[in-house]
């Protein structure tokens, strides 16, 4: 009796091993799929940003030619020119408002050696040099005689829709200083873009990536 006890004990033994065996190479076996699949799922999103910012890239390239050919054609305008022959401030400003508001833009600079010498009344109130001006908005430039006329005009929420509409994604535009120009998302998120790919949002939904669309954003 006491020979066929030991016998038993040592078969349940054996069992127990063979399925805690078993049932490790399950649980490996499952991380291991777990791993891979974030692993590719990852590398889908990687892809897919990739492919985003290519898009975002052509659209906004599409935004600055449309700007190039508008600029061009205020650049021509027998309007200006008779504006700028006058040398009188306020008769170039009015023009420039009315160039402005025509085309639905956010400034227009005259610049002589990369200095504003003339500008829209509302840009020469705010009182900012060229660089606080012309960050985060698209820009167009073309000579005038000794000058050079600068336009500007920065992305707007509808423009930003059709963009996620193309792309498929959510756009927040921001410039350095991390003030918002303009967002088609339906919250602010409250944490830094950065340079990784692999950050999310707080509810782990949404997977940020930034690229550079824009001077000084």
């Amino acid at each position: 009796m006491s020979s066929i006890k030991v016998k038993n004990q040592l078969n349940q033994i054996i069992t127990i091993s063979i399925t805690a065996t078993i049932f490790l190479f399950t649980l490996m076996f499952i991380i291991w799929t777990y791993n891979t699949d974030k692993q590719e799922g990852s590398q889908r999103l990687r892809d897919k940003l990739i492919e985003i910012k290519k898009t975002t890239d052509g659209l906004s390239k599409v935004k600055r030619l449309k700007l190039k050919a508008l600029v061009k054609s205020i650049s021509n305008s027998s309007m200006l020119k008779a504006a700028l022959a006058t040398s009188h401030e306020a008769t170039i400003s009015d023009t420039l408002n009315n160039m402005k508001s025509k085309n639905n833009l956010d400034f227009i600079l005259i610049l002589k050696n990369k200095k504003i010498i003339f500008s829209d009344s509302e840009t020469t109130k705010k009182d900012q040099g060229l660089k606080e001006t012309t960050a985060g908005v698209f820009i167009g430039a073309e000579k005038v005689g000794d000058n050079t006329i600068l336009i500007g005009k920065g992305p707007t929420l509808k423009e930003i829709s059709s963009w996620s509409d193309i792309t498929g994604s959510k756009f927040i535009l921001k410039r350095k200083n991390n003030d918002l120009i303009v967002k088609n998302y339906d919250k602010v998120i409250n944490q830094r873009i950065n340079n990784s790919i692999d950050n999310f949002t707080p509810d782990n939904k949404y997977i940020i990536g930034h690229q550079f669309l824009l001077k000084g954003s």
